[in-house]
């Protein structure tokens, strides 16, 4: 029994370092993910402002020739709003995650948001909701209250 127990002890060691390893690399291909995202969301945005230039330019154009032409907002949609950064963002998911600190009223921790969203328990969910509201504190919707504790800010209303 006791070799049992001990070529188990063996092979855990191994085991924890892998476990750890790719821990480690999940972490960094988050970290990947997310600049990414932020990349893909300047090129969108970056997009969006010289195609509403270009609009406009054309609107400015139509007018300086005496043609009669509405001139507007240069983007339809409005473009992305101050203070949210990120156009590839999925506002509903941030909605929600709005609606589960207005209904508690209080502080929550991570994992108390993703139980509020209905998310499964597990680091994948953990770390996806972190770093959205790593993101809403960063925009200035919700405050850290301390490391993992997150409340919505004074008088944010987004």
């Amino acid at each position: 029994m006791e070799s049992v127990l001990e070529r188990l002890e063996e092979r855990q060691a191994p085991a924890l370092v892998l476990v750890e390893e790719l821990r480690v690399e999940a972490l960094a291909a988050a970290d990947r993910l997310d600049e990414a995202r932020c990349l893909l969301s300047d090129l969108v945005i970056a997009r969006r402002t010289v195609a509403g230039l270009a609009v406009a330019g054309q609107q400015l154009v139509a007018v300086a020739d005496g043609v009669d032409a509405v001139v507007g907002p240069a983007v339809s949609g409005g473009g992305p709003r101050p203070g949210v950064r990120g156009a590839v963002r999925d506002e509903a998911v941030y909605a929600r995650i709005r609606e589960v600190f207005a209904g508690a009223g209080r502080p929550l921790r991570v994992k108390q948001v993703c139980q509020g969203l209905g998310l499964p328990e597990g680091k994948n969910a953990t770390e996806s909701v972190r770093a959205k509201l790593r993101r809403l504190a960063d925009d200035g919707v919700l405050v850290r209250v301390e490391d993992g504790l997150f409340a919505p800010a004074a008088g944010a209303a987004r």
